[in-house]
């Protein structure tokens, strides 16, 4: 009895201590040190890891995109390998609470993963944890299950672990020269070079066909560069694949698949909104769905739904895009202009925005705009965008044989690149 009644009040005084984390906190992941020698483990095991936290609906992973911002506020380059002592400098510049540092060390046949939390204003570590590998083959499955212990040991209830822990093979790929693969391709892409992403998609799928979510991210791709029959195949196969990958995953996967494939508006609306309860901090469906209403006329509502994707990510370039294309619709081009001119400002920009820039340039007859905005564009690989709205704008003024001209150009440059 005396021993069991202890044993409860154990359970209370923890149950009832301070957690790690709040729900406001954020964490900066930083890169793994990668002790090995191997060079496959580079950044891929930090990818595995941003898989796992992400899962949570509980933690508040500083996005890729805006720790590349804080490394060039720093004078450093965007893509420089986070160490633990530039971790520690974004925190300070970002406010942050916490950072997650990383090691992985061979010794004879065996890994090594360590993790360890630690808050950045006093060094303290928060929670700290150690996984043996017995081989290279098991070190994924290994990241895996110590991320789940850190999560829990960062305050994280256990009901929500359990409902969200599907296994890093699944959620991501069993094999770790794909997932090096996927790695390279979220670079370009957080680095706003969509086109420059496909051929490490497309590698990492040549070695495992089944990676969902290769699939579901190069699904995605394809769509913003209208490759639609690529786009619908591609999320298709994901949609198949759904059960192998995160419940934050499977959310977008799904979600996609009823936007391009099916073109079902109601399950697609509840998806997001499912999306939007269970990962509250995730900008993607208030981004998404303010893409959709777009397509739909539904200005007002994409005022609203990119607003809030604005607020949630304030690094992401596509809320912008979106947030810009609803005013201009609705005839707001001051609100517009605002909303680009907020995301040139923090060093945001795609082919998109150029082009729903240069839009607005032409309604207001603002020639020097348009000028700049093509020369911005030129030699990009969307060049054939601004093009086709260069082409757009003579015609609408009569020229015809310049608009001809403009479009076969752009068309000769949209096939020379592989936007067919």
């Amino acid at each position: 009895l005396v021993v069991a009644v202890a044993a409860i009040i154990g359970l209370l005084m923890k149950q009832s201590g301070p957690t790690a984390l709040g729900e406001s906190d954020v964490l900066v992941l930083t890169d793994i040190t990668n002790s090995t020698g191997d060079p496959v483990f580079d950044g891929t095991l930090k990818q595995a890891l941003a898989v796992k936290l992400e899962e949570s609906p509980y933690l508040n992973l500083l996005p890729e995109r805006q720790v590349h911002e804080t490394l060039r506020l720093m004078g450093r380059e965007a893509n420089e390998k986070v160490t633990p002592e530039i971790g520690q400098e974004i925190c300070h510049r970002q406010g942050i609470k916490a950072m997650v540092t990383g090691e992985i060390a061979q010794l004879g046949s065996n890994y090594v993963i360590t993790l360890n939390a630690v808050e950045c204003q006093t060094g303290k570590s928060l929670a700290r944890k150690q996984v043996d590998a017995a081989s290279k083959e098991e070190v994924l499955g290994a990241v895996g299950s110590v991320a789940v212990s850190l999560r829990e040991d960062l305050g994280e209830s256990l009901a929500t672990i359990e409902r969200f822990d599907a296994p890093v093979e699944e959620a991501t790929t069993s094999s770790l020269e794909a997932l090096k693969n996927l790695q390279l391709a979220e670079e370009e892409r957080d680095a706003g070079r969509e086109p420059d992403s496909i051929p490490f998609f497309q590698r990492a799928l040549e070695i495992d066909p089944d990676f969902a979510l290769a699939h579901a991210r190069l699904g995605t791709v394809y769509s913003n560069l209208q490759e639609w029959d690529k786009g619908v195949y591609h999320k298709s196969r994901a949609y198949e694949l759904r059960e192998r990958v995160s419940e934050r995953e499977r959310l977008y996967i799904t979600a996609h698949y009823f936007s391009t494939v099916t073109g079902e508006l109601g399950k697609l609306v509840d998806t997001y909104q499912l999306f939007k309860q269970t990962y509250p901090r995730d900008w993607t469906p208030s981004n998404n769905l303010a893409s959709e209403y777009n397509d739909l006329g539904w200005y007002h509502k994409a005022v609203e739904e990119a607003q809030e994707a604005v607020r949630v990510a304030p690094d992401r370039p596509l809320p912008y895009g979106n947030l810009a294309t609803a005013f201009m619709s609705l005839g707001q081009t001051e609100e517009a202009k605002r909303a680009l001119d907020d995301a040139f400002e923090r060093g945001i920009h795609t082919a998109s925005m150029y082009s729903t820039r240069f839009e607005i340039a032409y309604l207001e007859s603002d020639q020097a705009k348009m000028d700049e905005m093509l020369e911005i564009m030129t030699g990009e690989p969307r060049e054939s965008d601004i093009l086709i709205l260069m082409a757009q704008a003579a015609a609408s003024r009569g020229r015809m044989q310049e608009a001809e001209r403009l479009t076969n150009r752009a068309i000769e440059m949209a096939v020379t690149k592989g936007f067919k």
